[in-house]
């Protein structure tokens, strides 16, 4: 629980405060940039939320702070709101974990059965809200970076775990399917593709759901600084080489709403939109490697 003791001096005036233990994950300020900025290598509050929906979002990004650094003081009726709906059955999971330094993850809803890409911390409100919804049927590891707690999801819903072969799985994780990182790509479901790509880890994988919702774990987001997707070439823990040429490869699938692990989940209006800032961010890795 974050403490006014331990508020940050820049925050500004208002109900809302990030403390000193902010670990910079970046989290609050994708999901409620109104509200919290990054300010040095901590972020803060740095216009009080106005509007419903302002008000909404600070309290969104409060549950989802991996450290528990963002305080609200006074009462309010905004409950976690987990599983959120971003678009058609596809859900933000919230709750954030410091081990996976923040990682986001998400739920896809299926009649033939939930699906957990990456994880979440362990929230027994999150368990039973998932439960609520049909429980998970598979877990889905983009690489070994944001397992988080996906031990504890598997034991309360008996899923089966999927992990990649060519990564380090944690002691604490116990896996029932390898996702062999040697094929280009693996069909999990009909809708859902497994697509291999080396770089940021040596066995990383994106997921391709409808040929619209592309997960992509530590392996690519869109930039608002930049204005086009791009790779994280500073934060590239096995080979940035393989980083750009796997980048290179998503040319050839069809997506256009992005949802990565550390970064905001962005919507392009057509696929084409997205294959276009796609090139731009390749142009701009060969011109920053």
């Amino acid at each position: 629980m974050a403490r006014i003791a331990k508020k940050l001096p820049n925050n500004c005036n208002s109900s809302f405060f990030v403390d000193n233990t902010c670990i910079d994950c970046g989290t609050c300020y994708w999901v409620a940039p109104d509200t919290f900025k990054r300010d040095g290598s901590q972020s803060t509050v740095y216009f009080d939320p106005e509007s419903e929906d302002q008000v909404q979002l600070a309290h969104v990004a409060k549950y989802c702070c991996p450290t528990n650094s963002i305080g609200h003081v006074g009462k309010h009726s905004n409950p976690p709101p987990f599983p959120r709906n971003l678009e058609d059955n596809i859900f933000h999971l919230g709750f954030h974990d410091r081990k996976s330094f923040g990682a986001t993850s998400y739920l896809i809803k299926s009649e033939s059965g939930n699906i957990m890409i990456d994880s979440p911390r362990f929230v027994r409100k999150l368990a039973n809200r998932i439960t609520h919804a049909g429980g998970v049927k598979k877990q889905l590891l983009t690489h070994q970076d944001d397992v988080a707690d996906a031990h504890l999801y598997k034991k309360e819903f008996s899923s089966t775990l999927y992990f990649p072969s060519a990564d380090k799985a944690p002691a604490r994780l116990s896996v029932d399917k390898l996702l062999d990182s040697n094929q280009d790509e693996i069909q999990i479901t009909p809708d859902l593709l497994a697509i291999s790509v080396p770089g940021h880890t040596k066995g990383h994988f994106c997921f391709l759901y409808k040929e619209k919702f592309l997960f992509t774990g530590d392996h690519l987001c869109y930039s608002k600084h930049l204005n086009h997707l791009y790779a994280f070439i500073n934060h590239c823990w096995h080979s940035k080489e393989l980083l750009l040429t796997s980048v290179k490869k998503l040319k050839n699938y069809k997506f256009s709403y992005v949802l990565p692990g550390h970064g905001s989940p962005y919507r392009f209006n057509t696929s084409k939109e997205a294959l276009a800032s796609l090139n731009q961010g390749i142009s701009w890795m060969e011109s920053n490697m």
